[in-house]
């Protein structure tokens, strides 16, 4: 009787860790999938990040993100969507979250008063806000200056 009981108990145990490695291979796999689905996207509204993290969505309650405002028809976006696209692409949106704002998309929304009403000023597109919980600590403007600011935060996290 207890040697059947240990021949069950191996037979399950054996099929247990099967079934465990099948599950992981399995999400391994889909991993894998979705990051190679994303590095294919040519643009950066393609990216599931991007449709994920949009400005009406985002959580002001959060401590630490950035928001990128930008439109699909300014041409010095394209060259900072490049950047922000290697950066999410490269995991670095683990470090500190990015919320997008399209003000081609998001003409509804009245950037000017909400932007002015806090105090901040943005002159051009593209711009990069640095949020913490004590409010705005950086605006960049430009490709240039948000390169240097994207530069930074990986800098510091690694």
């Amino acid at each position: 009787m207890k040697k059947s009981l240990n021949w069950v108990l191996t037979i399950l145990l054996i099929l247990n860790l099967f079934v465990s490695s099948a599950v992981l291979y399995i999400i391994w796999q889909r991993k894998a999938t979705i990051a190679s689905n994303e590095e294919t996207k040519t643009s950066l509204n393609e990216l599931y990040y991007y449709q994920e993290h949009q400005f009406t969505d985002f959580d002001r309650n959060q401590k630490d993100f950035l928001l990128y405002i930008h439109s699909n028809s300014c041409m010095a976006c394209q060259d900072s969507d490049a950047i922000l696209k290697t950066f999410i692409n490269y995991g670095y949106t683990g470090v500190i979250d990015i919320y997008f704002l399209d003000l081609a998309n998001d003409y509804d929304l009245n950037i000017e008063s909400l932007i002015t009403a806090k105090g901040y000023q943005i002159n051009v597109t593209p711009a990069l806000l640095h949020f913490t919980s004590g409010g705005l600590v950086e605006v960049g403007e430009g490709t240039e200056a948000i390169y240097d600011m994207l530069d930074e935060i990986v800098q510091s996290a690694s």
